[in-house]
């Protein structure tokens, strides 16, 4: 189960960003939490957030937490409006933070390549 929590003043979005998310779960076929939880937030939050789990304050675009059964993804939503194209980049974070909760990493240059190269297919998928 993929819930979105947080508005969007987009008709149709939401329901258009968990079928894209679906989607990469099939493709994937990876064991995954139950339930994910996709939270649209802002900067503050995201501050508050990186700073106490990773010890950076600063804001940024998405932090994930995979608690085994329960999945968590926070999106920054003042960041994507601020790049521009806010539905891109809504689904781009939510597809990165996925693949964090699959077990992707981008900490070193092998695990950056790999995560990237399927962010890349990924993204390719999203239409809105």
């Amino acid at each position: 189960m993929i819930e979105i929590i947080g508005s969007v003043k987009i008709k149709g979005y939401k329901k258009a960003l968990k079928q894209f998310l679906k989607n990469i779960l099939k493709l994937e076929r990876k064991k995954h939490p139950k339930k994910i939880y996709i939270l649209l937030t802002n900067d503050q939050k995201m501050r508050k957030l990186n700073k106490q789990f990773l010890k950076k304050d600063k804001t940024t675009d998405v932090i994930s937490f995979n608690f085994g059964k329960i999945a968590e993804i926070y999106v920054n939503t003042d960041y994507a409006k601020r790049l521009g194209d806010f539905s891109y980049f809504i689904a781009f974070y939510c597809l990165h933070g996925l693949l964090h909760i699959l077990g992707y990493d981008h900490k070193t240059k092998e695990e950056r390549k790999e995560m990237f190269k399927k962010q890349e297919k990924y993204i390719n998928l999203w239409k809105f």
